[in-house]
């Protein structure tokens, strides 16, 4: 196959058929390991592969109709967007071609122009990328609308812990800074847990308002990385963490034991890395992540925050002045 780079030009017209490309790719998903799959691309010659992997939910295999696998390629199918990618064996993506159905029922490989290619592998790979400040953010391939950052408020890279904040807070702390994370320092009380000021929904209680979801003025994701960005709720975190679309593994980034969090769909991961949290100006559980959503629990003292450790991941929830840090995300634009 001579595939054109991304960025390179392509004849629009061109058209790769392989013969019941449906039966194919239903096949390709039930193969083990060690079983052969052929077909014919673009100049009639026989690609026979070999299955590699699984996990995403894709299908894929190594084929350049020859024993010699230096020039071969690796074929992924992404059924959100009946689409095609292309990769080199060093792993590159080079071209994507849509699934069209033709009238008569067979299928058809038709390539996208190059402007359109850049288009959608951005959306493929989630809009994966960086907001103007450099920030990057990645795209799970999850339910719902939203890209993970990939590292927390206040850090500059995945395995930096970043700064810690009180739930409703915006202003945040290092760690070495030992802040002091007291019911007495809290800034949306009175200095007591009976005079919650804001998000108090304790019907009676003079600052009763019933709000329950954290306002834009008060998300420390929101007030120090821009309007773009926000706090999760909880039911962003606990999607996250369904087996069904990821798993979660511990590894080393440049030195510091991180969680690594994979998605099955796109094969897309995020690192969390070990920050504890504090109460008072005592951090404890420093095996873990912890990172506060903007949802208060069905109590006004306490706010779910998302957590990982070696044995297990989800959320939990804990009084809403302790230190704990944020990983913001953004809102996919369509």
């Amino acid at each position: 196959m001579n595939a054109q780079g991304i960025m390179g030009d392509m004849d629009n017209d061109e058209k790769i058929d392989i013969s019941d490309i449906n039966a194919m790719i239903n096949t390709i998903l039930n193969l083990t390991p060690t079983q052969q799959v052929e077909g014919e691309i673009v100049d009639n010659s026989a690609i026979v592969g070999t299955w590699y992997e699984t996990n995403f939910n894709q299908w894929g295999f190594y084929a350049n109709g020859e024993t010699n696998f230096a020039n071969a390629y690796k074929f992924q199918y992404i059924p959100t967007c009946k689409c095609i990618l292309f990769y080199d064996r060093s792993g590159k993506m080079t071209d994507i071609y849509r699934v069209l159905s033709k009238q008569d029922g067979t299928m058809v490989l038709s390539p996208y122009k190059s402007n359109e290619q850049i288009v959608l592998y951005d959306r493929l790979k989630g809009q994966s990328g960086k907001d103007s400040k450099g920030r990057e953010y990645v795209d799970m391939g999850l339910p719902g609308n939203v890209l993970w950052a990939s590292w927390n408020v206040g850090a500059s890279k995945p395995e930096e812990v970043g700064s810690y904040f009180a739930w409703g807070e915006t202003k945040g702390y290092s760690k070495s800074a030992k802040h002091n994370f007291s019911i007495e320092n809290y800034t949306l009380s009175n200095g007591s847990w009976e005079s919650i000021t804001k998000y108090n929904i304790t019907p009676g209680d003079d600052h009763f308002d019933n709000k329950s979801q954290l306002e834009a003025v008060d998300d420390a994701a929101t007030a120090n990385w821009g309007s773009e960005w926000r706090m999760p709720t909880m039911n962003e975190v606990s999607i996250l963490f369904n087996a069904d679309y990821t798993w979660t593994e511990v590894v080393s980034v440049n030195g510091v034991e991180v969680f690594k969090v994979t998605s099955k769909k796109t094969g897309n991961y995020i690192y969390f890395p070990m920050t504890g949290y504090f109460m008072g100006n005592n951090s404890y559980d420093n095996d873990t992540f912890h990172s506060w959503s903007r949802d208060l629990h069905y109590t006004t003292d306490n706010a779910y925050e998302m957590y990982i450790n070696r044995y297990n991941h989800g959320f939990t929830y804990r009084g809403r002045n302790c230190g704990k840090t944020v990983r913001a995300v953004r809102v996919v634009k369509n």
